[in-house]
């Protein structure tokens, strides 16, 4: 009697630990939660003159390349991803990198990432909206008729042309490059953002106008006394 309540307490631990290890698997998310994007400049590109849709490559990444030709130089590139995911798994970041050349004045990246989890983005139906934008101050990010590309591929599976768009030596247009974790059939909206004026150049300018017009003011009076 004792064996056999034994035995049958064995089997029912050995019941919960399975069904617990079970219970685990399923609930274990298979689609990474950590993907990556890459901002630099080259690609052999197509001319980039507004927003313009893409679908991220079947291996969860993709390299796509653009010239901007929106007519003036851009401070901003903005990029509104939509996952397949609704809504995002629990601790869901993105890592982004912003590449630049050299420049003669000091410049401060910013990427900023905001998700809207469960609410895809505008034109689509399902999954969750992700807004990714890469600023560069003082820009341009982007100069006019300058060309950008942007890697979808993790560092961990970087080839050697997700090498040579790190490096800014690319040169070739849109590809799959070594596969990245945003999912087969994200899609995104890449929207420029042209440059303004620093600040500071606004105010030299507004300062300079009234200084022009006090000048203009000041020789009518002139002009008015003489007369």
């Amino acid at each position: 009697m004792v064996s056999s309540l034994k035995t049958a307490m064995y089997r029912f631990y050995l019941y919960v630990l399975v069904s617990v290890t079970a219970s685990f698997a399923v609930m274990a998310d298979p689609v990474p939660v950590d993907p990556q994007i890459l901002i630099d400049t080259g690609g052999d590109a197509p001319m980039l003159s507004g927003p313009t849709g893409i679908l991220i490559d079947s291996n969860g990444g993709g390299i796509f390349a653009f010239q901007n030709d929106t007519g003036s130089p851009l401070s901003e590139i903005d990029v509104f991803m939509n996952v397949l995911l609704s809504p995002l798994p629990a601790g869901y970041t993105v890592d982004g990198t912003i590449s630049s050349p050299i420049s003669p004045v000091r410049q401060r990246s910013t990427f900023e990432v905001s998700t809207f989890s469960g609410t895809p983005c505008a034109g689509d139906s399902t999954g969750s909206c992700i807004e990714l934008r890469f600023i560069l101050t003082p820009g341009p990010l982007v100069p006019l008729d300058g060309n950008f590309v942007l890697d979808f591929n993790d560092m961990a599976n970087y080839n050697s042309d997700d090498l040579e768009v790190e490096d800014g030596t690319y040169t070739g247009g849109d590809a799959p490059g070594g596969g990245g974790s945003w999912g087969a059939g994200a899609t995104a909206m890449i929207d420029p953002v042209a440059a303004v004026p620093e600040p500071s150049y606004r105010a030299t300018a507004g300062f300079m106008s009234l200084a022009l017009l006090a000048a203009w003011k000041y020789g009518r009076r002139l002009t008015a006394k003489k007369s």
